[in-house]
């Protein structure tokens, strides 16, 4: 499933865009970030988190740093710690759907189905808004089969809706134990 998001959002294999002038960037910062972009890929996810943790350690401040950091978290079921990565890079870019999208499905794996849905409505809204960004987040989705990315979005709501519901009649529906990763 993580594959597919990384597809979807043109995760892997993209060119690293950091400030040219800043004095505080590495060998071993942008090294650490491909090495884990690429172990991401291999499905590596455990040694994918120790790069992308030397990278932000190291001073790297890139908003796609925190989203793939997150995917790997996610990926690890550390949701919290995936949640805080996401919230980060929203901070970064408040105007990327897919990093409220991701958010959205943490935050239904702890349990917080009411901020889950707000996250993937607020996911739709921005995905329609025309943005180069979002014309290639929609050429992607229509590759895949979708019109566009905003119904991925709605079809990942509409499933949301019918769990949330669900869940509402089972008296002894189980949550996920909300863990952080120790670092």
């Amino acid at each position: 499933m993580i594959n597919f998001f990384r597809r979807l959002f043109n995760i892997s294999n993209k060119k690293i865009e950091i400030e040219p002038n800043s004095s505080e960037l590495t060998h071993e910062m942008l090294y650490s970030l491909a090495e884990a972009n690429r172990l991401c890929d291999e499905k590596k996810y455990s040694e994918a988190l120790l790069k992308f943790d030397l990278a932000v350690k190291s001073g790297l401040f890139d908003k796609e740093a925190y989203t793939d950091r997150g995917i790997c978290l996610q990926s690890l079921d550390f949701h919290l710690d995936a949640i805080d990565d996401f919230t980060f890079a929203i901070q970064l870019l408040p105007y990327d759907p897919n990093n409220y999208f991701l958010r959205s499905l943490s935050l239904k794996q702890i349990g917080l189905y009411k901020e889950a849905i707000s996250d993937n409505e607020k996911a739709i809204l921005l995905s329609e808004i025309p943005s180069v960004e979002n014309e290639e987040k929609n050429k992607k989705a229509i590759d895949m089969g979708y019109n566009c990315v905003a119904d991925f979005y709605r079809i990942r709501l509409d499933l949301l809706l019918q769990e949330t519901n669900f869940s509402q009649t089972i008296k002894d529906y189980i949550v996920k134990p909300k863990t952080r990763r120790t670092i």
